[in-house]
């Protein structure tokens, strides 16, 4: 688990445990420009094959040399751009999702990557840099073509598929490619092994470029991720273990079997997924054609082997290239553990569930924010027996407390003698001295999944709520002297400190201590949330506010006589 994760889970059950108790190769550019674009349903190069003809294979004619010209094709979700360079993919534009909330053109993947998505490496002649001549296009699909030598070519198709109504299937985000060597000649072809690009990924805030925007590949049996600062200079207890010695890597290349490999950010991936493992992946920091983007995002891909291709013979290699959202309800539906990519960590199956609900909700309630407050609703009323049992036994607890510092002091030169009759002691009155924590131990995972699930969907992106103009991200209102003024995280500090007091002022006057540390907790707490995403920060507010709430209502109709009668009963 990350280690963030594991400090805020620790501070997590300090806090209300606490109360309780006592009351997550470099690349060169290519000229990606495309020219003035065509239309689809338009001639194919005459000297070039036909679509019925790339389809059966058929020898083609030598083309003339071609003029470079983009083409696209789309659906109802997104408009893909294709290149002649490489005759690959040169960006992918998501209608549904706006590049920013001040800019509504849509947002554009592999925009800024230097090298197309799906263009080879390797291969001279085939790669990015080479020009393929455009050889069909109909409203679903394209194909490229270019001769390697006389009577030697390959045919490289995409295809949309065909959208389903279905809610949540990806169809509408999927691509169909397949590259076809065609050997029509009278010697047998051995190929070398070479990579396939599949694009690259750029964080959408600053933040969350470590964890988020990162490569990963599936071996059938397990997800792995590699992340944009590996690429970097060791820093901080890396530096002070003498690993900054060590120079960063420039790439990383390994012979694995690979099911599915992605390039991936916060809130989009691209990930291809082949019917038959392929050989290896590859991985390196990208570069962006923008200087802004420079050094910050990750590319990558997979090592492809072909068999000797024999006279007069073929070979094709397929994909299922899937561009959109990184939606947990599309990529379930994915047949190779794609929804693995969405990297919830060890509570992946309460990160799962709470997804479900939130998407169930929102159906019914149009604003995320309300969708959020209502789920924590639900989260704590479900827990609410628990909570009311863990209350009367902390009532109870501090009623013995003057008993128990009679033991200790009676014992306190005899450690076994103390043990048996403190827990003689609580027998006696029915007290679980670990009653309390039981309800903190189960909302830690419930939080930690939270924080999983709300950094991750692109369905929070920019979905406002009072004066959050975005739940994906901290709710920074202005910044004073380089400090961000963020209200939520305020709030839920705020709410936290009051839940606090109302916990302490009913302490025993022998816990001084514990007073001393619960009056920090709300401080430490909201420095550790304080640039956390606006949603997890309502969340936690929210769950503040019902647990002052409930607070109040044990204590009026719960009160110490009434813990002990419900205790006996």
């Amino acid at each position: 688990m990350h280690l963030k994760e594991k400090l805020l889970g620790m501070c997590f059950i300090g806090v209300v445990c606490t109360a309780v108790a006592m009351h997550a190769s470099p690349q060169q550019p290519v000229d990606r420009q495309p020219a003035a674009a065509a239309k689809p349903g338009t001639e194919p190069d005459p000297s070039g094959p036909s679509e019925a003809d790339t389809a059966h294979l058929a020898k083609p004619q030598p083309p003339p040399k071609q003029e470079k010209t983009a083409v696209t094709l789309e659906n109802d979700k997104m408009e893909v751009v294709f290149t002649p360079k490489g005759g690959a993919i040169q960006e992918i534009r998501l209608k549904a999702f706006p590049q920013s909330q001040s800019n509504p053109t849509p947002y554009a993947l592999d925009a800024q990557a230097k090298i197309p998505a799906l263009a080879f490496h390797h291969i001279p002649g085939l790669d990015a840099y080479a020009d393929y001549s455009l050889a069909t296009w109909t409203a679903d699909t394209v194909i490229f073509r270019k001769e390697i030598q006389p009577d030697v070519f390959v045919a490289r198709s995409y295809t949309l598929v065909p959208a389903s109504t279905s809610r949540n299937d990806p169809k509408d985000y999927v691509i169909h490619h397949a590259t076809t060597f065609v050997n029509d000649s009278d010697t047998a072809l051995v190929p070398r092994p070479f990579d396939l690009q599949l694009g690259a990924a750029f964080p959408e805030h600053d933040q969350n470029r470590s964890r988020s925007t990162n490569f990963s590949y599936y071996d059938d049996h397990k997800a792995h991720f590699i992340r944009p600062n590996t690429f970097l200079p060791h820093t901080g207890l890396g530096a002070l273990l003498g690993r900054s010695s060590t120079p960063p890597a420039q790439k990383i290349s390994e012979v694995h079997p690979v099911r599915w490999a992605a390039v991936k950010n916060q809130f989009f991936i691209q990930i291809a997924t082949f019917s038959e493992p392929v050989q290896g992946f590859f991985a390196l920091p990208a570069e962006g054609i923008d200087s802004d983007t420079a050094t910050m995002g990750i590319s990558g891909g997979v090592q492809l082997k072909l068999d000797t291709i024999e006279p007069h013979a073929t070979q094709t290699f397929e994909l299922d290239y899937y561009a959109g959202p990184k939606d947990y309800h599309f990529l379930e539906n994915m047949p190779h553990a794609e929804e693995e990519a969405m990297q919830f960590g060890f509570f992946s199956f309460f990160s799962k569930w709470i997804l479900d609900i939130l998407d169930f909700l929102h159906r019914f309630i149009p604003s995320y924010g309300l969708s959020i407050i209502a789920l924590t609703l639900i989260i704590r009323s479900s827990l609410l027996p628990l909570t009311l049992k863990s209350a009367i036994s902390s009532q109870r607890m501090s009623q013995i407390q003057a008993p128990l510092k009679k033991l200790r002091e009676q014992h306190k030169n005899d450690p076994a003698r103390l043990q048996k009759a403190t827990m003689a002691l609580f027998k006696e009155h029915k007290v679980n001295p670990m009653g309390g924590c039981l309800p903190v131990l189960l909302q830690m995972p419930v939080f930690l999944s939270l924080l999983g699930a709300l950094r991750s969907t692109a369905d929070l992106r920019f979905a406002s709520f009072l004066w959050v103009p975005d739940l994906s991200a901290p709710d920074t209102i202005a910044t004073i002297v380089g400090i961000p003024v963020n209200p939520m995280p305020i709030l839920m500090g705020l709410a936290l400190g009051v839940q606090t007091w109302l916990s302490s002022s009913s302490m025993n006057n022998t816990q001084p201590g514990m007073k001393q540390i619960m009056a920090f907790m709300p401080l430490v707490v909201t420095f550790m949330l304080y640039n956390f995403n606006a949603g997890l920060t309502l969340y936690w507010t929210v769950s503040n506010l019902f647990t002052i709430g409930q607070s109040q209502i044990i204590k009026r109709y719960f009160p110490p006589h009434a813990a002990n009668e419900a205790q006996r009963s």
